[in-house]
């Protein structure tokens, strides 16, 4: 699965937090991304053009995260919906928004979408889980190993 965040959704949907609107952007960039590469997902993020000078796309990536910054005269619904109408498997991308416009016309075009608190919610199960396997070990009783050590043994050569 394909996860296209609309970025500024995601970003005005969190808590009000303190620093520069860039800044908190920034931030959220990076916390994404740490939840992308732990979590080994397939994650763009795109936000309405950032400079008002490019008349193209921006696509760059921050380790496994892509993140997209649209030109000025398209906004970032669109560049997810072009995203899902160009795609050869749309039912493999999930658009991640609480725009109900922007989830309306993705899932007509054959994409799932996720609600941004759906999404968190979803990130924070995904690492729970992850975490309780990985804290799981196996480990042999003191008899078995006792035993394994009897069957595998060499006897030592005679000198």
């Amino acid at each position: 699965m394909h996860y296209w965040i609309d970025g500024y959704n995601l970003l005005f949907h969190l808590p009000k937090t303190s620093g520069s609107f860039e800044e908190k952007r920034r931030f959220l960039i990076c916390e994404i991304e740490k939840q992308v590469e732990k979590l080994s997902l397939t994650v763009t993020i795109v936000f309405d053009a950032s400079d008002p000078a490019q008349n193209h796309d921006t696509r760059t990536h921050l380790h496994s995260l892509e993140i997209i910054y649209t030109h000025p005269k398209k906004s970032a619904d669109d560049a997810i919906l072009e995203a899902v109408e160009l795609s050869k498997s749309p039912s493999q991308l999930c658009v991640v928004t609480s725009d109900k416009g922007l989830s309306t016309k993705a899932k007509a075009l054959g994409a799932k979408t996720l609600p941004l608190s759906d999404f968190l919610s979803f990130l924070q199960k995904k690492q729970k889980r992850k975490a309780s396997t990985k804290s799981f070990s196996f480990q042999d009783s003191p008899r078995e190993i006792e035993r394994l050590l009897k069957i595998f043994s060499i006897p030592p050569k005679d000198i």
